[in-house]
């Protein structure tokens, strides 16, 4: 489990949505999954000062691409994501999340 502060919120072409954040608790991994103002998101990659990892650990500063769906569209036939979106709405939506925490397990 591990919490994220959201700092920023950026869309990067050939990457796609990039949360920063400082890891408040715990530590984030590749595959790990958040629920926010009732989205999902997935933890793509992880980089710290231009380094991929697989793992982020407490107090790092991390630039995580993610991946976001709504929650309606998870869960079905054991998979978590069914569809996952790339629009401006998902920009939107994670930049309201700026100052807020979200929670991966």
């Amino acid at each position: 489990m591990a919490t994220l502060y959201v700092l920023d919120v950026y869309d990067i072409t050939g990457i796609g949505l990039v949360v920063t954040g400082k890891v408040e608790h715990g530590s984030l991994r590749i595959g790990m999954r958040g629920r926010a103002q009732g989205k999902l998101l997935e933890a793509k990659s992880i980089e710290v000062h231009h380094e991929q990892l697989a793992e982020a650990k407490e107090g790092d500063f991390v630039g995580v691409s993610v991946a976001v769906s709504s929650i309606n569209q998870g869960l079905e036939g054991g998979s978590f994501l069914k569809k996952l979106f790339s629009g401006s709405g998902d920009l939107k939506f994670l930049q309201s999340l700026k100052g807020k925490r979200v929670e991966f397990i």
